[in-house]
């Protein structure tokens, strides 16, 4: 039985299952690690192959012992599974890790940094708040409902039925309704809030970390094409455009999605700059078919 060489780990919230294996494939580390020890654990190790399931935590375990030399790869859940061997249980997962980190044909999920998490952690949230706001707008539409006051699809609609619970008199709606609609109406202000302030720290951010942007903001075709043929970057922005129109959902992508945000403020710009280069490109082809006419 040689030195450990490749371990598997199997993440939980307190205790950690650690399958290892020397160069021979026998197992050298099979035992249960607090959550609290089990960076003094690798501590006292050489420095190994190191094999987790990608998940919420496991990013940040990956730092972790990549700070302390060891080799660290994460792997999908999915692409795990078929290397556990009995019952499904912490020992034979980490088991499965430990022989699935050394497959050659295994695929692997890059680590995240923390910038990179918490710049997902803005857009998770964003769509985790107007998930609720959806949900206070439809509980609203539904309470009104009830008492035979309704309205139209749509922010006006809603706005409507917003006026009528804020400023309306018991004769359209009882003091008790009221006041449960009213709670509703400030949770329904307060989500709202919440999701101006992301969509500002999100376009912030995206502002002060793209190059893109900034060349866009100078010269809004020379930023899409660089030193390429103008035509093309025209071609290319219209693909953007045709991006842009998918909606908010777009923002989930990463920074292309607040790309798509950020380059609003250019839209109006660069569609004039098209349109007189266009004109100029047609009288450019009409003179020189008048110059041709007139040398026959």
């Amino acid at each position: 039985m040689g030195e450990v060489s490749t371990i598997g780990i199997d993440i939980a919230k307190s205790v950690f299952q650690v399958h290892g294996v020397d160069t021979d494939g026998a197992v050298v580390i099979r035992k249960r690690i607090g959550r609290t020890k089990i960076l003094k654990f690798f501590t006292d190790l050489p420095r190994c192959l190191v094999g987790m399931e990608a998940c919420a935590t496991a990013h940040h375990w990956a730092r972790e012992l990549k700070r302390l030399g060891h080799d660290v790869r994460l792997m999908p859940p999915t692409y795990v599974k078929a290397y556990v061997k009995r019952s499904k249980n912490d020992a034979a997962d980490a088991a499965a890790i430990c022989e699935a980190v050394t497959r050659p044909s295994m695929r692997f999920v890059p680590i995240k940094s923390a910038e990179q998490q918490s710049a997902l952690m803005l857009h998770r949230t964003r769509d985790l708040l107007i998930r609720q706001r959806t949900q206070l707008i439809n509980a609203l539409r539904a309470h009104l409902a009830e008492l035979g006051l309704v309205a139209a699809k749509g922010r006006e609609g809603l706005r409507q039925l917003v006026t009528i619970v804020m400023e309306s008199c018991e004769e359209k709606l009882l003091s008790d309704a009221r006041f449960a609609c009213q709670a509703i109406v400030m949770q329904l202000h307060a989500a709202q809030t919440q999701i101006n302030g992301l969509d500002k720290r999100i376009i912030q951010a995206h502002r002060v970390k793209s190059q893109r942007y900034s060349r866009l903001r100078r010269d809004p075709i020379d930023g899409c094409c660089g030193d390429n043929d103008r035509s093309k970057g025209v071609q290319d922005w219209s693909r953007v455009r045709r991006l842009d129109r998918i909606g908010a959902a777009a923002e989930l992508y990463g920074w292309q999605g607040a790309a798509l945000l950020d380059l609003q403020a250019g839209r109006s710009i660069l569609a004039t700059t098209i349109r007189r280069r266009g004109n100029s490109h047609r009288q450019n082809r009409k003179d020189a078919t008048r110059e041709v006419s007139l040398g026959d």
